[in-house]
């Protein structure tokens, strides 16, 4: 039974790259055009977090073209997760995206992550590439639950971001991530609200 749920999480995770890069030449939606390169520095680098991802719902802020996101809810599909893009081309191809793939476990909402209430706060929210760990903090730190963990994917150890952490949070853990085939250091930084 593992082994058929693997398979069909592998087959979706093949068909989510597959609908990225088609849509990719209207929407814009990567610079990476080619198939191999974006299995590493979409999938595999997206689902290098997936272990340090808690239960429960998880917010995916500055979307995009659906990265971290879709391929840790495809392998987690016990979480829910909610992916957050202000941009409505962007949006509208997520959207999509998670009706081909039938995921129930996730929806999107089209607006800036600052103006955004949740009736239930999250878990966890991750961003990649979203800009500065304090940036991260002032425009998606009210939508975290009070035991939650921020998580920031990021290339080398930002220690001037991590000093910058405004007063209230706490950086918990700068973590060292391995991504396969991919020749760049990456890193995973967990903050929480300290008081």
């Amino acid at each position: 039974m593992e082994l058929l749920a693997e398979e069909h999480s592998v087959n979706l995770l093949i068909a989510y790259i597959n609908l990225l890069l088609q849509q990719n030449r209207t929407l814009n939606l990567t610079a990476i055009i080619d198939p191999l390169e974006a299995v590493t520095k979409h999938l595999l680098d997206s689902l290098s977090v997936a272990q340090d991802v808690p239960g429960g719902k998880v917010v995916d802020v500055g979307s995009g073209g659906g990265c971290p996101g879709i391929p840790l809810a495809i392998i987690r599909p016990e979480n829910q997760f909610i992916l957050v893009e202000s941009k409505n081309k962007k949006a509208d191809f997520l959207n999509t995206t998670i009706q081909a793939l039938k995921l129930k476990n996730t929806k999107v909402i089209c607006q800036r992550a600052e103006n955004i209430e949740l009736t239930k706060k999250a878990d966890a929210i991750v961003c990649r590439a979203l800009g500065s760990i304090p940036y991260f903090i002032s425009v998606a730190g009210h939508m975290l639950k009070k035991q939650g963990r921020l998580l920031a994917m990021k290339g080398k150890i930002p220690h001037s971001e991590i000093s910058k952490i405004p007063l209230g949070w706490e950086a918990l853990e700068t973590k060292k991530i391995h991504v396969p085939h991919l020749q760049a250091e990456r890193h995973l930084i967990t903050a929480r609200k300290s008081t």
